[in-house]
């Protein structure tokens, strides 16, 4: 995405893109991190029972659904709050792409526990495969999204968040045998969380504004 907006939008947009990217992924990212490396050695372990596999995996998802989806929901909410306190009014076109990147993290946090899972059960081919997919699914949204500057890259980032979490989903989904159902109900907390940080942290944005 940095390479494609500085090549299309030019090098000052870059600027603002990349700081709108980094405040989330440092909240976002960083988690994820910390959360795969400690979840290799255990899928690793419990490879061998497959239904051990399937509940830890989903909770998993679960559990990093919960955290993820609601400090992007938050970032997203208290996006315009944040630059007007800490950055000077000549950032404020970081404002609404911040929102949208938030979001897209947030996603495609979940997204990161199959990168780990493939790996644990010895198929990382699996993961070389599936980037042959997305890199060029990646490229043709964001290219594409760019006529819309780095709003339109924001919204661009959601779809292929959604697209590649749910060709992930779809394909451990095959491996160790669960299904659509299972994965929303992993994914209920997460929204419960998400929409209480929705009405926490309005109220608190309104009360805050100048």
């Amino acid at each position: 995405d940095y390479l494609i907006v500085g090549r299309l939008l030019g090098a000052s947009v870059l600027g603002v893109y990349t700081l709108a990217y980094r405040i989330p992924e440092l909240a976002i990212r960083s988690f994820d991190r910390v959360i795969g490396g400690v979840s290799f050695p255990l899928l690793a372990q419990v490879q061998a029972d497959k239904d051990f596999l399937k509940s830890t995996y989903l909770g998993y998802i679960r559990y990093i659904s919960m955290f993820t989806f609601s400090i992007g929901v938050g970032i997203a909410i208290i996006s315009r709050l944040f630059v007007e306190t800490f950055l000077s009014s000549k950032w404020q076109a970081t404002i609404l792409p911040m929102a949208l990147i938030s979001i897209a993290l947030a996603i495609i946090s979940v997204g990161h526990i199959p990168g780990i899972f493939y790996k644990a059960i010895g198929r990382p081919d699996i993961l070389n495969k599936l980037s042959i997919i997305k890199i060029p699914l990646i490229v043709a949204i964001i290219w594409y999204a760019a006529k819309w500057g780095i709003v339109g890259v924001g919204v661009g980032q959601i779809i292929f968040a959604t697209i590649s979490v749910l060709l992930d989903n779809f394909v451990v989904s095959r491996i160790i045998k669960f299904n659509l159902i299972d994965t929303v109900k992993a994914l209920v907390p997460a929204i419960v969380c998400s929409i209480s940080m929705l009405f926490t942290t309005i109220p608190a944005m309104i009360f805050f504004s100048p």
